[in-house]
């Protein structure tokens, strides 16, 4: 059954913005033969057994503004063609420690990642759909809100036992609402995951061809290496003269922090005073009770920043490997995160908890084949999770259906658009159910349940140190915006139909308990 959804309120249509849709073409990729498979397994002697000043602001545009704008269509895409497209996800990585968003510092961290943005186009304001993993990529594989797509939500109350992960309830995504894999017809697709939240029977391996998942311990885990190993192996085993989509998830930089020895030694320089690698301590530090110095904060983010650069040799490897076999110019890459990661930002630190920059800005890098169409450009307006599904169905020359609330990035990319598109974000999993709204220049976060929120002015404080709360006229403005988002949001659920509860195995749910997320 498709998703029923019904785009034409007002406040819907002008948060989600007027739809179009631009044909792609078809390109014969190279002939392939066996990946250098070698090249992702040899990695780094000395591995550990951890697992495996303001940007310039645009005019920002609010909702009720973007709903008057009516872009001209888009003209025909013009990029290189493919026939492939590679999906990166990295878990919890900030964009803040990316060189290409502006990281200076002693040690380059994201050579490879930066690389890429030097042939592609980097998204400046790219926000998730939820502070953590499992909302979010279900509004990177179905192109809607969590809301609609059910996934990732944790339930409170006592409800039915059966449906307990070890005390905590969590839903799965909605099976009225098709993902990314089922909707490219003719498109082999795999996948290549680490993270029980994305459990196959959570609904988040439905359509693809090969879902290579496995569950994250806080103590073992896939490691990059071996990740990379597994997509070269699949890319090695499908023939890549057709369609074919792949989705490669890095789980490294998630707690807990252990990287090689060679990264540990390069980036973990300082004293380390009370703080134990692998770093697991992080349900204490999210709650305060671990207090470290400033010292002990610079070795624990030094021990993240490794993590980062273990995953950036790994992609330099992948995309090494493609690249001699001709791949590399012959397909789309494209980078991001599920969420970013507090370390004491804002006295605090993990994510899943808050909507401030340091956990819902993300990286979003596109390039296209032969890295040369509109390489180096930057993009300042607001985009979104749920823009990547359309984004990869235009590529693929599939109609986007009338039901993804999500709009292709080409027009962004081309010039077609030059507005900000609200970012709706929602379902953390820690404190106050809150969600929050971002339009380009103002973030407001409010509680799903009360009337307690604020407000930030990121052109005037990017770093997010003022709450504005009542009492300002612009955050009366935002709330209804918000509220107004809020309630068609949880109209459109309605109509999806409720999405379940799922009882993991107990492998997984043993996995979970590890990584903190399960008393």
């Amino acid at each position: 059954m498709s998703l029923k959804i019904s785009i034409q309120h007002p406040i819907f249509k002008a948060f989600f913005g007027p739809r179009e849709s631009t044909p792609g073409n078809g390109l014969q990729a190279p002939g392939w033969v066996l990946m250098l498979i070698t090249l992702a397994v040899s990695g780094c002697s000395g591995e550990s057994p951890k697992k495996q000043t303001p940007m310039a602001d645009p005019p920002s545009s609010t909702i009720k503004e973007q709903k008057q704008e009516i872009p001209p269509p888009p003209a025909p895409l013009e990029s290189p063609a493919s026939n492939g497209v590679v999906l990166i996800i990295v878990d919890t990585l900030r964009a803040d420690r990316l060189g290409c968003y502006g990281h200076k510092g002693e040690l380059p961290i994201t050579p490879a990642m930066d690389g890429l943005a030097a042939e592609g186009i980097v998204f400046e304001r790219f926000h998730a759909a939820s502070p953590w993993t499992g909302a979010s990529f279900g509004s990177i594989l179905t192109g809607v809100p969590p809301t609609v797509h059910g996934g990732g939500k944790r339930l409170h109350g006592k409800g039915n036992e059966k449906d307990k992960i070890l005390g905590i309830r969590v839903t799965g995504l909605s099976k009225e609402v098709p993902t990314l894999p089922e909707m490219l017809t003719g498109v082999a697709s795999g996948a290549i995951v680490t993270n029980s939240f994305i459990h196959p029977s959570l609904g988040f391996g439905r359509g693809f061809d090969h879902y290579d998942h496995e569950n994250a311990h806080l103590s073992r885990s896939r490691r990059a290496t071996a990740t990379t190993a597994a997509a070269l192996k699949w890319l090695s085993q499908v023939d890549v003269t057709q369609p074919f989509f792949l989705m490669v998830h890095y789980f490294d930089p998630h707690i807990s922090y252990d990287p090689p020895q060679p990264y540990l030694k390069q980036f973990a320089k300082g004293p380390r005073g009370r703080i134990r690698v692998p770093f697991a301590d992080h349900d204490a530090a999210r709650k305060g009770t671990l207090n470290p110095t400033q010292q002990e904060k610079a070795f624990i983010r030094g021990l993240y920043n490794g993590e980062v650069r273990f995953v950036d040799d790994q992609i330099k490897i992948l995309l090494d490997a493609m690249k001699a076999q001709g791949l590399l110019d012959a397909s789309w890459i494209l980078l991001t995160s599920d969420h970013g990661e507090e370390q004491f930002d804002h006295n605090s630190f993990d994510h899943g908890h808050r909507y401030e920059e340091e956990v819902t800005r993300v990286p979003l890098i596109i390039r296209a084949p032969k890295g040369q169409w509109h390489a180096g450009k930057r993009i300042p307006y607001s985009a979104r999770h749920i823009d990547i599904a359309p984004t990869v169905l235009e590529i693929f020359n599939i109609p986007v259906p009338g039901d993804i609330l999500g709009k292709s990035l080409i027009p962004l990319i081309t010039g077609q658009e030059t507005s900000h598109r609200p970012a709706y974000m929602e379902f953390n999993i820690y404190w106050t159910r809150r969600d929050a709204l971002f339009d380009g220049r103002y973030k407001i976060i409010h509680d799903t349940e009360g009337d307690y929120g604020w407000f930030y002015d990121l052109a005037e404080d990017p770093a997010e140190k003022e709450k504005l709360k009542k009492g300002n006229l612009k955050f009366e403005v935002l709330k209804r915006q918000l509220l107004a988002v809020r309630k068609q949001m949880a109209a459109q659920a309605k109509a999806v139909g409720k999405a379940e509860a799922v009882q993991l195995d107990p492998e997984a749910e043993a996995a979970l308990r590890s990584l903190g997320y399960i008393d």
